[in-house]
């Protein structure tokens, strides 16, 4: 019998740097402490938010508040961390009830999304990985289909794009367009990456019809940065590569054209070090490297408004 290992979680130090709020346990075990208080306070935000999205004057400290637990929490400071994002939660509802709402959307999220984990065993490690299926108009009536591969950023695990960032704005969009999501959880993917990319896609690929050689990759943070290195690593397989607060044109090798999209108060990775990112990479030849800024926004709730253009831009270059 093969003994199996879970990927490993990065570094606190590496989370630090790269790392949104945690936002789903379970399926990942032993979870640091307070960790679990917090991701469920990061999904009353979310969903708080999305039900009633914040007035222009309000977007900026909001976002600010918010990064600034997202750094306290990666300094050990847990509580306080938990404490600014239920107040944030209390105060993007508006009500008592809303409040209440947002919290029973956000714990009945968190119970149910162990159920959709799939497991992908590559090199000894067991990979978890969500599928997001399409069955109606757009691009699911064509088959083989392209596929998108969104890998999220440190701190957080394969449900993050499915239940967190926007309250699953993500599965909104691939609905709307008709497309397939592949979710694995990034950090198994910080090595061997090409090889376990190729796993991930013959997954992919025996689960649904796709075109596994139109391939986009979206990714947050940490996850901008892997899926650099696996477009390097995979360039006839990767067409198109969108990345969200992430310097990712800093990775070399990468031939697939690019889009970064930074958020303009982005506390945890700076607008301008994003920036400095794409005009190394326009100076070392690569043109196909794209910044969007997002004014007001913040390293991790940009990520909800960031979805829709950004897999929109995406498929335009599937098409060609």
């Amino acid at each position: 019998m093969t003994t199996t290992r879970r990927a490993r979680r990065p570094l606190l130090a590496t989370a630090l740097v790269l790392a949104p709020l945690a936002t789903t346990l379970g399926a990942q075990g032993g979870a640091p402490p307070g960790q679990e208080a917090l991701a469920l306070a990061y999904l009353r935000v979310d969903h708080a938010v999305a039900a009633r999205p914040l007035a222009p004057d309000a977007v900026a400290p909001f976002h600010a508040a918010f990064d600034r637990a997202t750094l306290a929490f990666f300094t050990g400071r847990a509580a306080q961390a938990t404490a600014t994002l239920d107040s944030l939660a209390r105060v993007a509802a508006g009500s008592d009830a809303a409040y209440a709402a947002a919290d029973r959307e956000a714990r009945t999220a968190l119970a149910q999304a162990p159920m959709s984990v799939r497991r992908l065993v590559v090199g000894g490690d067991t990979i978890p990985w969500r599928l997001f299926v399409h069955t109606g108009g757009g691009y699911a009536a064509r088959a083989p289909r392209p596929l998108v591969v969104a890998l999220h950023g440190a701190g957080t695990n394969e449900h993050a794009f499915s239940i967190a960032y926007g309250a699953g704005e993500l599965l909104r969009v691939a609905q709307a367009r008709g497309l397939v999501v592949a979710m694995p959880f990034t950090n198994a993917f910080t090595r061997d990456g090409g090889a376990r990319l190729d796993a991930l896609l013959q997954a992919v690929a025996e689960a649904t019809p796709v075109d596994t050689t139109r391939i986009a990759l979206v990714g947050h943070s940490l996850g901008g940065i892997v899926g650099s290195q696996l477009a390097a690593a995979r360039p006839a397989r990767v067409a198109a590569l969108a990345c969200l607060a992430a310097p990712c044109p800093a990775v070399p090798g990468v031939e697939a054209p690019v889009l970064a999209v930074a958020a303009e108060g982005d506390l945890v990775i700076p607008l301008a070090r994003v920036r400095g990112a794409v005009e190394a990479a326009r100076a070392a030849g690569r043109p196909a490297v794209e910044l969007r800024t997002l004014p007001g926004q913040g390293h991790t709730l940009m990520v909800g408004p960031a979805l829709a253009p950004a897999i929109d831009w995406l498929l335009a270059r599937l098409r060609r």
